[in-house]
């Protein structure tokens, strides 16, 4: 996969997924988080994984998410705006991720930062306001740590943020 400059930092952006298309490989715990936020941000979901959480299979079961139960195929990225590669496989992983970033596809390998072409801060919301947190994936346990401690604190408060923000915008 590419090797990355140690001087260079991540370019943060939100993604608007409204209607997208999103592909997640895996069903596991990891994914089903994935999937989850991803149909939270209107996100046309598509699994592909032979087994998946029981979150997973309800949402299946619902219609909220098409669940194709089976192993990875190149086929399965046409028309996919973003892929997530979260099986416990590292090799699939590495290998979703690699014909992703060929068909210039937007990926996030779940355990291998380098093979991908965004990673995933750790996130929290409150109303409109989201505050995220990122290592560029080199540790996201840290990452988690210091968003909680931020989330947590009483200097952030959602509905005073948002109305400065309100204030600044109009005035």
């Amino acid at each position: 996969m590419r090797r990355r400059h140690p001087a260079l930092r991540d370019f943060p952006v939100c993604l608007q997924l409204e209607g997208r298309r999103a592909l997640v490989v895996g069903a596991g715990e990891v994914a089903t988080r994935r999937i989850v936020a991803l149909l939270e941000a209107g996100a046309r979901v598509t699994v592909v994984a032979p087994e998946a959480s029981a979150i997973v299979r309800g949402l299946a079961a619902s219609r909220s998410l098409a669940w194709r139960r089976r192993c990875f195929r190149l086929s399965d990225l046409r028309d996919a705006s973003v892929v997530f590669a979260a099986t416990s496989d590292r090799a699939t992983n590495r290998a979703v991720a690699k014909a992703a970033t060929k068909q210039k596809v937007l990926v996030n390998a779940c355990d291998d930062p380098a093979a991908c072409t965004f990673t995933m801060p750790a996130v929290a919301r409150r109303g409109a306001l989201s505050l995220a947190v990122s290592t560029g994936g080199t540790s996201p346990a840290t990452a988690a740590r210091v968003r909680d401690a931020l989330a947590e604190s009483e200097t952030w408060t959602a509905d005073e943020l948002m109305g400065r923000t309100t204030w600044q915008r109009t005035h």
